[in-house]
């Protein structure tokens, strides 16, 4: 394998695991948002403070792809 296809590949590895983690995030803003028509606050804080680290995460693996993207792209 190239170091093309190699980089190819981990960015398509690195996009399907931001992906996932905002699966993640969508998943526990919908049980915080149970939580809180149940009336549970600490449970509801608990799932959104869990939502804002995997968006965080996701967020870190698209910027490290943008900056990867940068520094090869041709102006």
């Amino acid at each position: 394998m190239t170091s093309q296809q190699d980089a190819r590949t981990q960015a398509s590895q690195d996009a399907l695991s931001a992906a996932t983690e905002l699966e993640r995030a969508a998943a526990h803003l919908r049980t915080a948002a149970s939580h809180m028509t149940a009336g549970e606050v600490p449970r509801y804080a608990a799932h959104l403070l869990a939502a804002r680290g995997h968006l965080l995460l996701a967020g870190h693996t698209l910027d490290a792809l943008a900056t990867e993207h940068a520094r090869r792209s041709q102006p």
